[in-house]
């Protein structure tokens, strides 16, 4: 028989806390099963944070896992928090645009402006302001090298640029 180091021992210990809390979320999971929720309305899944974030991503990836294991259906919901977007400025076409979005969608945002669409690719791939607008020529080399993700075009056809 072995014996344990004091590295050993505490490996040992992480494992099993690991084990652990695997086993109750399986547990709660299988509870959840045979509970009598009621399928009258989907259940809601709320992503506090803003979108496009790691929350965000997560939430999308559970919610048809979780869909198909309970038998429910499951709704990516948004939160009522605040959510902050960078534009070029104060009155451009890109800050109307997310105002008239925010309006029409009941989201609240907070507009950051911005002199112009150098400072705010910085702040937008560096992950200071969640969200920004701008044109197809300042965003395109943050797309092409992944480290923007676009999520919508605001003309009513898709872009050639950006199909």
């Amino acid at each position: 028989m072995r014996r344990l180091h004091h590295g050993d021992s505490i490996k040992t210990r992480r494992t099993l806390l690991a084990a652990l809390a695997c086993l109750a979320c399986f547990t709660s999971l299988s509870q959840a099963q045979t509970t009598d929720w009621p399928k009258r309305q989907p259940i809601r899944l709320v992503a506090v944070f803003p979108p496009g974030g790691s929350v965000d991503q997560v939430a999308r990836i559970l919610a048809p896992q979780l869909s198909q294991q309970l038998g429910q259906t499951i709704v990516a919901a948004k939160a009522k928090k605040s959510v902050s977007y960078g534009t070029i400025g104060s009155g451009s076409l890109g800050h109307l645009a997310m105002a008239l979005l925010g309006k029409k969608g009941g989201l609240s945002m907070t507009h950051v402006p911005y002199k112009g669409g150098g400072p705010l690719m910085q702040d937008a791939v560096s992950g200071h302001v969640p969200l920004s607008i701008g044109s197809v020529f300042v965003t395109t080399p943050h797309i092409d090298s992944k480290r923007m993700r676009p999520l919508a075009v605001t003309t009513s056809k898709r872009s050639s640029e950006r199909p």
